[in-house]
């Protein structure tokens, strides 16, 4: 994993004293502190989606079944990278977490989504904000842990 071309660099710049990380997607939200509140170490945030849940998606019956498509995989990729991440530098206190917005009204599905963007906030702040004791490594929405 550590022979990656930029991983090691990207490592190198968590465990540093970097605000943020330069991405060229902006999948990835690395804070050391948020609303004022200090926060030794580092988060880092991925915004996943249920509907790149494996578990979900075996499901025949499953609601996101019939959409799985290359955003969906991307997303699951994306899990996957997380994971990656929090395994790798689990000795600090930095927190790697994915968390899922939910359909969210966004520019993406035309403004369709069921949700604002307020309430999509919630999970991805709330894992933003965990202290050293919280999870890395999880994949959640609002409500708490989300199956994969």
């Amino acid at each position: 994993m550590h022979g990656l071309p930029g991983f090691t660099l990207f490592l190198e710049a968590l465990k540093g004293s970097y605000h943020r990380v330069p991405t060229r997607k902006p999948c990835f939200c690395v804070t050391r502190s948020a609303y004022g509140v200090q926060i030794p170490g580092g988060r880092i945030v991925i915004t996943g989606s249920s509907g790149a849940s494996l578990t979900l998606n075996s499901d025949p019956a499953g609601p996101h079944r019939k959409m799985f498509g290359n955003y969906s995989m991307s997303k699951t990729a994306a899990h996957a990278v997380m994971l990656a991440f929090a395994l790798a530098i689990g000795d600090t206190n930095i927190k790697v977490n994915a968390a899922c917005p939910g359909f969210t009204s966004t520019a993406l599905n035309n403004f369709n989504g069921t949700r604002s963007v307020e309430e999509a906030a919630r999970g991805p702040v709330r894992l933003a904000l965990i202290g050293n004791d919280g999870p890395t490594g999880m994949f959640s929405d609002e409500n708490g842990p989300a199956p994969w």
